[in-house]
């Protein structure tokens, strides 16, 4: 049986991709770009994922493990399927890597499809990576590589930690992994078959899934984060434990889930599974995620299509004014991530970052919402 190729070696790719690759009896490769890991990996010639909430630990051996320079490109001529885990800012680079193997790939099997499954938490990641591989191609091979080359989108429900400090010194290589394994992708986006492992869960009308889960999942994250960092939590299940912010959340998901609803015609239970389903693994004690990590990179989160401002502008025009996600944009303004300044003190007011980084007009309805909610913080903030 051919391996499954994993771009990417890190915790999303060990703890979800190979892991559903080994549920499924289907071998894997693991291929990254950091030397000092591969190095570990080809020594260790294992590692272990520890499912969280169920004390499980298994042990995964990848086919073979792979530099990014190596010769993994026999491998690559036979396979059906691969996973990219690599993060968004990556994919750019990555896709010039694909478009040499695929080159290769085709003159070898011309009729022979693959595809590609983006596990990176970044919306609209696949295209993303389409437009960066198909760009590098020579205009000769293009059309034929990107008909038989299938740029499928993930939707990472997964979290995947690394290990306590006092295991990762005797087990670097471990992952802590969510007990969860269903991975939501775009059906119509397959070039060969549409669930090649039993965990795909291939989804029609994808685009909708996709802001469903940005503005539901990582919306929710993002108001626990921020509202839970300024309320001085480190931890994302202690900061869901507080009152407060659990009412607030709780808001958030009815917020979202009002514009999702108008918007694409949701069912309206389905929308509330959802929402639970979110704040119920957040407030999971069994998953030890540190609010640092999922309040990293305001800037992106502040944007307008991402899981603040997106969600608040979708319920003001389906008729909802967004209080709690305002109260969030104003914690993410704040927010001074691994202590550099914060995109308030970078710019200088709220609406510098309402217009410069929010992509909003400062006269409109949510920057109005965002600024009563700064006040309404001031008193607090003392």
């Amino acid at each position: 049986m051919n391996p499954v190729l994993i771009f990417g070696a890190g915790r999303t790719g060990r703890g979800f991709a190979a892991h559903a690759c080994a549920r499924a009896g289907v071998p894997f490769a693991l291929i990254d770009r950091d030397r000092a890991l591969i190095a570990a990996l080809r020594d260790a010639a294992s590692f272990r994922v520890e499912v969280l909430g169920r004390e499980e630990v298994v042990r995964l051996e990848p086919a073979f493990v792979a530099h990014v320079d190596d010769d993994w490109q026999d491998a690559f001529d036979a396979a059906g399927l691969a996973f990219t885990a690599v993060f968004g800012n990556n994919l750019g680079a990555l896709g010039g890597t694909l478009a040499r193997a695929l080159t290769r790939r085709h003159a070898r099997h011309p009729r022979r499809p693959l595809d590609i499954i983006t596990l990176e938490n970044l919306a609209h990641a696949a295209a993303t990576l389409r437009a960066a591989t198909i760009g590098a191609l020579d205009a000769t091979v293009a059309d034929a590589v990107a008909a038989r080359t299938g740029f499928v989108e993930g939707i990472v429900l997964k979290t995947c930690l690394a290990p306590r400090a006092d295991v990762a010194g005797r087990d670097p290589l471990r992952v802590l992994a969510q007990d969860l394994f269903r991975i939501p992708c775009d059906a119509d986006a397959f070039v060969g078959p549409r669930r090649p492992l039993p965990d795909l869960d291939p989804l029609p009308r994808f685009g909708h899934q996709l802001v469903r889960k940005i503005y539901t999942y990582n919306g929710i994250n993002a108001v626990i984060s921020y509202v839970g960092a300024a309320r001085g939590h480190r931890e994302l299940s202690a900061a869901t434990a507080d009152p407060a912010i659990l009412a607030l959340a709780r808001r958030a998901g009815a917020e979202a889930g009002h514009g999702l609803i108008g918007a694409y015609g949701f069912a309206g239970a389905e929308q509330r599974a959802w929402t639970d389903q979110a704040i119920a693994k957040f407030a999971d004690p069994a998953i030890p995620d540190p609010i640092a990590r999922n309040a990293a990179d305001p800037e992106r989160k502040l944007q307008r299509d991402d899981r603040l401002v997106g969600p608040a502008l979708l319920a003001l025009e389906h008729g909802v004014e967004p209080t709690a996600f305002a109260s969030a944009i104003v914690a993410a303004m704040g927010y001074r991530d691994a202590g550099a300044p914060s995109q308030l003190e970078r710019l200088g007011s709220i609406d510098a970052v309402l217009s410069r980084v929010c992509g909003l007009a400062i006269d409109g309805p949510l920057a109005a919402l965002v600024r009563a909610a700064a006040r309404d913080e001031a008193p607090s903030r003392g």
